[in-house]
């Protein structure tokens, strides 16, 4: 994976601000590996791997968090588990 310095520390400068925040972009341009890169910051800065949600809608391993109501299940469960911040990474394609 190619290291991306500065489209990480564009999205570190926004990452307490309380928004939600979407990577956009030509498809095949590095968004999703963007988010990995950002994944793996998050890992480097001590949080647990248990405190990062990621999901890959593309996969076929994931269809089942294609239902909102069970994915809005599964987080609020490991957001209750967890009892502290996590982060949800979720990577999907443009539906539109």
């Amino acid at each position: 994976m190619i290291d991306r310095p500065l489209y990480l520390q564009r999205i570190l400068s926004f990452q307490n601000s309380g928004l939600i925040k979407v990577i956009t972009g030509m498809r095949r341009s590095g968004k999703s590996s963007l988010l990995l890169l950002y994944r793996d910051w998050l890992r480097n800065q001590g949080i647990a791997k248990e405190e990062i949600v990621y999901i890959n809608f593309e996969s076929l391993s994931n269809e089942e968090w294609t239902d909102y109501k069970k994915l809005y299940e599964a987080i609020t469960a490991i957001s209750k588990e967890r009892k502290r911040k996590i982060f949800l990474l979720f990577c999907l394609r443009r539906l539109f």
